[in-house]
């Protein structure tokens, strides 16, 4: 916490060396850590007391309400980005390649801002669109993809072409949201992934206030909420998975030798693997595990 305040103070005022200027500093440095504090101590998470998490080699912004990027995601994320370089070079002869990527339920925008990070930084250029129903996260992940020099504009050409990450505010349980991917999307995609909602209800209620009471239950609760579900859902947190593949299932979305990979609960890998297998765009499923044992993630290939 003291590091983040001094690096708030040094890029707001210039440095001194006067004695009633250092000793201004000091206590300006004291007052903030004392907010810092309590935030902590009234169970407010430290990431959004910061206002940023590591994410590989990048930081990504964090603000309530908006789900905090885990060390899981990271990791697959990571591994994900290492597939990809060589199952889509990024370039083909001298021309460099564009990868197309669609990231469902977004949030700060972490998985495709890194994913497209990584590709830069080994030659190739992304497309990425990220959705979200919330908001606060669509925001957000647009100010993550501006500091990562993500442009918003794909008009540029050639050699001089950017990375892109458009964040578009949507539901993606909606019945048009297919409109949206055919209108504004323009697939199909090379690769599509997701962190999407997966906790069930009764696994929700049994999370730390920590969670609960800052961290978005949009972003969280896989099953339908008591006041929509008629007081309580047994489902099992797979409503988005299901969802996700109606989408992949449609003709033009994953494109030829496409990947998908879903972020997945610790009893929930097998079953999202079905649905993926079940959409008749997917040849071959893995489960990928996070570096706690836990199977973590569902890959799916075209």
């Amino acid at each position: 916490m003291r590091e983040e305040v001094r690096a708030r103070r040094a890029a707001a005022t210039p440095v001194t060396s006067s004695p009633s200027r250092e000793r201004h500093d000091l206590e300006w440095e004291l007052g903030e850590l004392r907010k810092m504090v309590d935030r902590r101590v009234r169970g407010e998470p430290l990431q959004y007391i910061l206002g940023n998490q590591p994410f590989g080699p990048i930081v990504i912004k964090t603000r309530a309400p908006t789900l905090i990027p885990r060390p899981e995601t990271e990791d697959w994320t990571i591994r994900l980005a290492s597939l990809l370089e060589d199952k889509f070079p990024t370039k083909d002869g001298g021309e460099r390649k564009v990868l197309r990527m669609l990231d469902l339920c977004t949030g700060t925008g972490c998985i495709p801002i890194l994913l497209s990070h990584l590709r830069r930084r080994a030659g190739g250029i992304t497309v990425a669109y990220g959705v979200d129903i919330s908001t606060d996260a669509v925001l957000l992940a647009q100010e993550n993809a501006t500091d990562q020099s993500l442009t918003h504009s794909s008009s540029l050409t050639g050699d001089d072409r950017k990375s892109v990450l458009d964040v578009i505010c949507a539901d993606i349980l909606q019945e048009d949201f297919m409109q949206v991917i055919l209108s504004r999307m323009e697939p199909p995609f090379g690769v599509i992934t997701s962190n999407p909602p997966y906790i069930p209800l009764d696994e929700y209620e049994r999370l730390p206030n920590s969670v609960k009471e800052w961290e978005d239950q949009r972003a969280l609760l896989g099953d339908l909420p008591p006041h929509r579900s008629g007081g309580g859902s047994k489902g099992r947190g797979l409503m988005f998975y299901h969802r996700i593949g109606q989408i992949v299932s449609a003709d033009g979305v994953l494109g030829v030798n496409g990947v998908v990979a879903l972020e997945v609960g610790h009893t929930q890998a097998e079953e999202v693997r079905k649905i993926l297998e079940e959409t008749g765009k997917i040849s071959v499923t893995e489960v990928w595990k996070d570096p706690w044992g836990v199977s973590r993630v569902v890959v799916g290939y075209r």
